[in-house]
């Protein structure tokens, strides 16, 4: 066989190994956005529709990303530093809705233009930010809240695991 026929031959069976891929584990490449997500994607003649209950995985997947993405940026390894964080992150933002409502009442009190403009734009500034923080904060309420589950299906596994050894 030439070096020619060996490469059209190797080029015809890796063509046929993609068409043998599952379906559904390109969906989740797809889903995971390795490549962009369609509503509809068309492989050949088949069509396969993202159902409601794969939104919803997706959805819960994408907070659990962020989640983890929280715990990795900020260094939180237990749930001391946890508490911790989401304390601080509670006092920023309780320091940051004092300053918007500063805001607002130096606007409200305001009659020149110019001032009203500069305060609407610092308040504009403001609001990602605590809305930011509050997502954060909830973030760690469900780190939590979802640690403590596991911690308790964790200690009665082992439990089941010991009366078992017995």
């Amino acid at each position: 066989m030439s070096i020619e026929e060996y490469k059209k031959m190797l080029e015809i069976k890796r063509k046929n190994e993609i068409k043998k891929l599952p379906l559904l584990y390109v969906l989740f490449c797809l889903l995971l956005k390795i490549d962009p997500l369609p509503a509809k994607m068309d492989f050949e003649k088949a069509r396969v529709k993202i159902t409601k209950e794969m939104r919803i995985e997706l959805k819960y997947m994408n907070e659990l990303s962020r989640q983890a993405v929280l715990l990795t940026e900020n260094k939180i390894g237990s749930l001391d530093d946890l508490n911790t964080f989401r304390t601080n992150l509670e006092d920023e933002v309780r320091t940051l809705k004092g300053t918007r409502e500063n805001l607002q009442r130096k606007k409200r009190k305001s009659t020149k233009q110019e001032d009203i403009n500069r305060l609407d734009e610092e308040l504009k500034k403001l609001a990602p930010k605590i809305k930011q923080i509050n997502t954060d904060i909830q973030n760690c309420y469900k780190i939590e809240k979802r640690t403590k589950l596991w911690q308790k299906e964790y200690e009665g596994t082992m439990e089941k695991e010991k009366e078992r050894q017995k």
